[in-house]
């Protein structure tokens, strides 16, 4: 029961993170192993608050995140695979391109640098809440889980990454700025955008990391 210092659910998910991020590529049963810690910590507090503490007050503590990953997206940004001719892959990067913290320049410039200056159109997008982009993330995975598990089951190769869409159902998650037509203007991105495309790449042993994610 919750005692007036730190919630239980918040002290469960440090013990998960702590126990199971080694910084290291997830496996679908560690992601599942994750997953079930959570919940079966949340469904514990919630049944002793309704048992000894007569349920839970609205609004008393503030809204959790559900991680994407243990650790958080943090746990595996910048790190590589080894793909089959020898080379490293581009370092995973889901804070350092799509977080909150990247400012409407910067996506901007991506647009200008990446898909104008190469004749391409497409859109770059950032994330509006940090909180918002781990949920987000999660519960991508756990729409498309059984299509993920189907993937890496299937052995990809070292460092061929392959993506995943999915609507969490949370309305509209980003900001940004496309260019519809080669070479045409750069314009901000007015429409709602309340899908994710989840990038992950393999690392050739039955694991994969968090390769990008962004909303769309």
């Amino acid at each position: 029961m919750f005692d007036g210092g730190v919630p239980p659910d918040v002290q469960s998910d440090a013990i998960v993170n702590t126990v199971l991020n080694s910084g290291g590529p997830l496996s679908s049963a560690g992601r599942n192993t994750f997953k079930l810690a959570r919940k079966f910590w949340k469904w514990s507090d919630d049944y002793l608050r309704g048992v000894l503490g007569g349920g839970k007050v609205a609004n008393s503590e503030p809204a959790l995140s559900c991680l994407s990953q243990p650790g958080g997206l943090m746990a595996t940004e910048g790190n590589q695979v080894v793909n089959l001719n020898g080379k490293l892959s581009n370092p995973t990067h889901p804070p350092f391109k799509h977080s909150p913290d990247v400012t409407d320049q910067y996506i901007y410039n991506r647009v200008a640098n990446e898909l104008v200056a190469k004749k391409r159109t497409g859109l770059r997008t950032a994330f509006n809440d940090r909180a918002q982009m781990e949920d987000a993330i999660a519960e991508t995975f756990s729409l498309q889980q059984k299509e993920i598990n189907a993937w890496i089951a299937s052995n990809p190769k070292a460092g061929i990454t392959e993506a995943f869409e999915a609507n969490p159902g949370m309305g509209n998650l980003g900001r940004g700025y496309e260019v519809t037509t080669k070479g045409g203007p750069i314009v901000p991105i007015t429409q709602s955008m309340p899908n994710v495309k989840l990038v992950l790449i393999p690392d050739g042993k039955g694991s994969y990391f968090i390769h990008t994610a962004h909303p769309f």
